[in-house]
């Protein structure tokens, strides 16, 4: 439709406006309606309470024999006193006597239905030209009764001109007072239509660039309340869009490094041995040497295998498949198997390791995973910590939680990476690493403890300091009611 606007701002005024004329008008016919009903009524009861009057005087002239001239005079007396015209019609319906204003309808004889009802006895009220009269008027007729005999009528009637008149003014009146009422309610319309499709047709416009690929796009929060409401919903939405896009960025950014950083990880073992094959299939290698070169590919294995199982570990504790079972298990028998399982290669390079235990607390964790755990922050621990070094697995626990706390004496890490270091292969200074432990980490252990530390609930820090070592800790819980609700 070409006349109907396409902006909705232009629509929302449409459509109040027409709603408003159509009240109005509704409004203005209505109220014209009954202005005229009350004031036709109220002639009406005023004409019945005079045509009583006279019909009293008209029983009395009649019973005396009074001529149609003495009605007229008498008619004539009285009319001054009374707002109409009254008329006197004998049982037949014929006009005995009338004021001279209605002289001509003496001799007339009326013929309506409502002259036949009066001569019947009843009182009869109308407007038009129920009584036959040659002009449009309001009409009431009362009989003359002796009895139960009716003699005749007494109609009064005023023309229905001056109530018309009376009605054309006051819709005049109406017309300039809802030509007021429609200007207000333009105005008001138009305030309202701005107010409500101003800030609408900008959320539509923001959409839109909003779809194009500006994530700072925000709206104003104005209007009405639910406006408001549907403004703070935008703008929350287009803020979770936006940390939506930097997260898939970030996550992308991410699998390109991790993709990289793999590829690195697994190229040097893998050239490595190629090399050293190449050279043992070519004899260049001397067999007294042969040992020691078959030492280093059995090295590059081992590191390979640890490699492909953490990041299998990586893939399912990313994925969600990794189901924890905890169980109590005793916090100090457990800190001493990951010592003993690290401390044949923590002492081939000169590193002492040993526990600390307060008490002996018990833990409610998953005993493959709290091994896992401990082996990853202790393997950490020798690599980066010099000959002659020391580290320390200390335990201590109260009512709700265990402490575990992974010391060493080593290099230490600089205070603006402690928030990397947990990272997917970040490594804080691979120089500072000594040749004979350059392939010990894959450096995705401690991303593998502090997801399995979280999994159970517990918590995982660092601190550090340059020159002084490093000291790592954790926490789980000592009971199932220290669990997460997801466990």
């Amino acid at each position: 439709m070409k006349w109907w606007p396409s902006r909705l701002y232009g629509r929302l005024l449409l459509s109040y406006l027409a709603a408003c004329v159509l009240t109005l008008l509704v409004a203005s016919l209505a109220l014209t309606y009954f202005y005229q009903s009350y004031l036709i009524s109220s002639e009406q009861q005023e004409l019945l309470r005079d045509g009583r009057n006279i019909a009293r005087l008209v029983q009395v002239s009649l019973l005396s024999g009074s001529s149609p001239e003495s009605l007229s005079s008498m008619l004539e007396v009285v009319g001054p006193f009374v707002p109409s015209q009254p008329i006197v019609i004998n049982r037949v319906g014929v006009v005995l006597a009338a004021t001279p204003a209605g002289k001509d309808l003496v001799g007339v004889r009326l013929t309506r239905d409502a002259v036949e009802q009066v001569l019947r006895g009843r009182t009869v009220m109308g407007w038009g030209q129920s009584f036959g009269l040659s002009t449009p008027s309001i009409a009431v007729a009362v009989p003359v009764t002796v009895g139960r005999e009716t003699l005749g009528a007494v109609i009064l009637h005023r023309p229905l001109v001056d109530i018309q008149a009376t009605v054309r003014d006051a819709r005049r009146r109406l017309i300039w007072a809802l030509a007021i009422a429609l200007a207000i309610s333009a105005a008001l319309a138009a305030a309202f239509s701005r107010s409500v499709g101003r800030p609408l047709e900008r959320m539509a416009q923001a959409a839109g660039r909003l779809a194009q690929g500006d994530l700072d796009e925000r709206v104003a929060v104005e209007g009405p309340e639910e406006l408001q409401q549907l403004a703070r919903a935008f703008n929350h939405a287009a803020e979770a869009i936006g940390r939506t896009f930097e997260e898939q960025r970030r996550l992308e950014r991410m699998r390109r490094e991790f993709v990289a950083n793999v590829s690195h990880e697994f190229r040097a073992p893998l050239a490595s041995l190629a090399g050293f094959i190449e050279l043992l299939e070519d004899g260049t290698i001397p067999p007294d040497q042969a040992a020691r070169y078959l030492e280093l590919m059995r090295q590059d294995t081992e590191r390979l295998s640890r490699l492909v199982a953490d990041l299998l570990d990586l893939s399912r504790l990313d994925a969600g498949k990794v189901t924890i079972r905890p169980e109590f298990v005793s916090a100090v028998d457990a800190a001493r198997r990951a010592v003993l399982g690290v401390e044949p290669r923590a002492t081939s390079l000169g590193v002492t390791v040993e526990v600390a235990a307060e008490g002996s607390p018990t833990v409610y964790a998953d005993p493959e995973r709290l091994q896992q755990i401990l082996t990853n922050l202790l393997d950490n621990a020798v690599d980066h910590t010099d000959d002659g070094g020391r580290v320390e697995l200390r335990v201590r626990g109260d009512a709700d939680w265990v402490r575990f706390e992974v010391i060493d004496t080593g290099e230490g890490i600089p205070e603006e990476e402690l928030d990397l270091i947990w990272e997917r292969f970040h490594r804080v200074d691979r120089s500072r690493v000594r040749s004979k432990r350059q392939r010990g980490g894959t450096g995705l252990g401690l991303s593998i403890v502090r997801q399995l530390v979280e999994l159970h609930g517990g918590q995982v820090g660092v601190e550090s300091r340059l020159g002084e070592g490093s000291r790592f800790w954790f926490t789980l819980p000592s009971s199932p009611a220290s669990l997460p609700a997801s466990v």
